[in-house]
C-alpha cells in the first residue's frame, strides 16, 4: 500500500500541467457558437440573468453535450457548491480581450458610435442602436494597432451573429468602468431587444376578434373550394381526353402520331392547334359547333399542358412512351457501343427505313421486349410495316444513312475495279 502511494506521487502532475477543464469547455463553445459571448447569451443565461445556478449550469452543459465532470469543472472556477457562476468566471480572457480593445480606443469609440448612427439616419433609436459598418470597425482597429485577432473580438460584441457591431453594445462598453459588468449588461440588452422583436411578431399574427376571424375563415374556405373544384375540373377534363384517346386509337401514342402531331412538330403549342387536332381524332362536341369545340379545347390545354412550357408534348399525357424511347437509346448504346451502330446494323441499305420485323428483331437484341408494343405503336401507328428511324432520333438517323451510303458506294468501287482488272486478265 505505501508503495502504491509513493508510485502515485511520483507520476502525480503539477497543476499547470493538469487537465483544464475549464479550457476544453470554453474551446468547446467557441467551436460550437464562435465565440463564449455567444454561448452564453444564447445557450447557457437564456435569460439574462448574469449568473447561473450550479443546478442551471448542469442543465447547460448537458444540452451543450458537454462530458467532462461538472463537479471538478466548478471546483477548477474557484465557485463554492452554493455559489453561482457568472461570466467573468468562465471566461476571463474574453474580458481581458475586451478591456484591452476598449483601452486602446478610448474616445474613437465614441467617434464610432456617432458615425455609425449618423449613417443609419434619425429614423434610428439610441436604444435599438445602429449597425457599425465592417470598413469602419475595421478601420478603428488599424487606427489603435489591435494586437488581438479582430475578427474574434466582433464575434464577442456581437452575440447575435448578425455579421456586426451594435452602437447600442458600444455605447454600454464605453460607459461602464468595469468591463465584468459592461459584458453581462450589453447581453441584458441584447436579451430585450431579441424579446421586444419577438413580442412585435406576436402581435402581428395575434387572433382577431371573432366576426373578424370567421368572416376571414368564410372566405379562405371559398377560396380553397374554389381551389379544389378547379383542380378537380382539371383533372376529369384530362382523364376524360385520355379516356376518349385511348377509346378511339387504342393507345394515347397511337393517338399521337394519327391526330394530334401528325406533322411531327413535337407539341400543341396553343388552343387552335388543339381543336384542329380534336378534329382529326373524331373528337368534336356533338352540340354546338365551333364554340364548344373551343370551350372544349380550353379546358383541355388548360389541364394537360405543362406548367413550363405551356405546351402539350406527347410526355404530357403519355409519359411512358418517350421514356420508353430514352431507355431504348440507351439499351442501343451499351449493346452496340453507340445507336449509330446500331441504326447501321439493322438498315443495311442506308435507307433510313426498317422493317417492323427488323425493328422487333434490333428490340430483342437490346433487350427492350417489355417495351416493343408501345415502341411500334408510336413508330408505326398505321401498320405499315416500316418504320422511319428518324423518329427515334433524327439526327443518329441521317448520320447512319450517309455512312451506309458511302460505305456501300466505297464497295461498289472496289468491286468494278476488281472486275476490271479481271477482265484484263
Amino acid at each position: 500500500m505505501r508503495r502504491a502511494v509513493e508510485q502515485c506521487a511520483e507520476s502525480r502532475r503539477p497543476p499547470e500541467e493538469q487537465r483544464q477543464r475549464r479550457q476544453e469547455l470554453v474551446e468547446m463553445l467557441e467551436e460550437r457558437f464562435g465565440s463564449p459571448v455567444r454561448a452564453w447569451a444564447n445557450l447557457l443565461d437564456i435569460h439574462a440573468k448574469g449568473k447561473l445556478k450550479r443546478k442551471e449550469f448542469q442543465t447547460s452543459m448537458s444540452v451543450l453535450g458537454y462530458k467532462g465532470n461538472i463537479n471538478q469543472l466548478w471546483d477548477e472556477l474557484g465557485l463554492k457548491p452554493k455559489q453561482s457562476v457568472r461570466f467573468k468566471d468562465l471566461c476571463p480572457e474574453v474580458i481581458d480581450e475586451i478591456r484591452e480593445f476598449k483601452n486602446l480606443a478610448g474616445k474613437k469609440i465614441v467617434t464610432l458610435i456617432q458615425v455609425s448612427e449618423v449613417a443609419a439616419g434619425p429614423g434610428k433609436s439610441k436604444k435599438a442602436g445602429a449597425p457599425v459598418e465592417a470598413d469602419e470597425y475595421y478601420k478603428v482597429m488599424n487606427a489603435i494597432d489591435y494586437p488581438g485577432d479582430p475578427d474574434r473580438l466582433l464575434q464577442h460584441l456581437d452575440p447575435g451573429n448578425v455579421g456586426y457591431v451594435n452602437t447600442r453594445t458600444l455605447r454600454i462598453l464605453n460607459e461602464q468602468h468595469n468591463e465584468e459588468k459592461a459584458v453581462p449588461l450589453f447581453l441584458r440588452k441584447y436579451h430585450e431587444n431579441r424579446q421586444s422583436l419577438l413580442e412585435q411578431k406576436i402581435a402581428a399574427v395575434v387572433i382577431p376578434p371573432a366576426k373578424e376571424l370567421l368572416a376571414k375563415q368564410d372566405t379562405m374556405r371559398g377560396n380553397v373550394l374554389e381551389e379544389w373544384n378547379s383542380k378537380k375540373d382539371a383533372r376529369d377534363a384530362r382523364e376524360e381526353f385520355i379516356r376518349a384517346l385511348q377509346d378511339k386509337f387504342g393507345s394515347i401514342a397511337k393517338a399521337w402520331r394519327l391526330a394530334l402531331d401528325p406533322e411531327l412538330k413535337l407539341a400543341i403549342e396553343n388552343v387552335d392547334q388543339l381543336m384542329k387536332a380534336l378534329k382529326r381524332a373524331g373528337l368534336m362536341p356533338p352540340e354546338g359547333g365551333e364554340h364548344a369545340l373551343r370551350f372544349k379545347a380550353e379546358r383541355i390545354f388548360q389541364a394537360c399542358m405543362s406548367k413550363e412550357t405551356e405546351q402539350i408534348s406527347l410526355d404530357c399525357l403519355d409519359p411512358k412512351t418517350p421514356a420508353m424511347l430514352e431507355k431504348f437509346k440507351d439499351l442501343c448504346e451499351d449493346r452496340y457501343g453507340s445507336l449509330q451502330d446500331a441504326f447501321e446494323s439493322v438498315d443495311v441499305d442506308g435507307m433510313g427505313i426498317v422493317s417492323r420485323e427488323a425493328f422487333r428483331v434490333l428490340c430483342h437484341e437490346v433487350k427492350a421486349t417489355d417495351g416493343i408494343f408501345r415502341l411500334m405503336e408510336f413508330l408505326d401507328p398505321k401498320r405499315t410495316g416500316e418504320i422511319r428511324l428518324s423518329l427515334i432520333d433524327s439526327e443518329v438517323a441521317e448520320d447512319a444513312m450517309l455512312a451506309t451510303q458511302m460505305r456501300r458506294q466505297i464497295q461498289e468501287r472496289q468491286q468494278q475495279s476488281q472486275d476490271r482488272r479481271l477482265m484484263e486478265h
